[in-house]
């Protein structure tokens, strides 16, 4: 098994020392082999259809995606998401900017009425769930069966005006993914107890 790391580093950013420091621990549990590919002077959108080529050409059965703003609080993040042996899971980064009313990890359920995404609600939880099916979450943190990619359509990630994103009316290339998977009735995931700083 192979899993090719991917870290999108946004226009201007780096990679802060607490990322640093972080990614050695993670390496330590990866059931196999990785790379890791570092990814700058691109959009988000760009830098992750970049990501997926790199993954075809290494041959990797896995593409996890860690941004470099994002800092995952357990050390076997990456063993965990695959243990699941699911074509999509994603971990929960906490928001920058957390409303009372919505839970405060970044995944999402679509809101058909309104015909947008919507954070997740505390009751939208069940208790004790562990993983939970999702529409959306942050790809910051994700792990991608590589399979997936031959059941959907590049472009697979496209920046495009979300008026539910913060703030009001921000770019995301999340909603082009996840729409694409929901078309093909490929499910995804949310494992709650993979969490990280954002």
């Amino acid at each position: 098994m192979k899993v090719l790391i991917a870290v999108p580093v946004g226009e201007g950013g780096g990679l802060s020392p607490t990322w640093s420091l972080k990614l050695p621990n993670l390496l330590k549990y990866i059931p196999g082999d990785y790379e890791i590919q570092v990814i700058k002077g691109f959009t988000v959108d760009v830098a992750r259809e970049f990501s997926v080529k790199i993954a075809k050409q290494k041959k990797a059965e896995y593409l996890f995606f860690l941004d470099s703003d994002v800092v995952p609080d357990k050390d076997d993040t990456i063993l965990q998401l695959i243990s699941w042996k699911l074509p999509v899971v994603c971990g929960v980064y906490r928001l920058k900017r957390v409303d009372a009313q919505v839970f405060p990890f970044s995944i999402n359920k679509w809101d058909y009425q309104k015909n947008n995404y919507r954070y997740l609600v505390p009751e939208d939880i069940p208790k004790n769930w562990r993983l939970i099916p999702i529409d959306g979450g942050g790809l910051g943190i994700c792990l991608i069966d590589m399979a997936v990619f031959n059941d959907i359509v590049e472009p697979y990630f496209k920046c495009q005006l979300y008026p539910w994103n913060t703030p009001p009316g921000a770019l995301s290339e999340v909603p082009s993914f996840f729409k694409k998977l929901i078309a093909k009735s490929i499910e995804t995931y949310a494992d709650l107890t993979i969490t990280a700083s954002h």
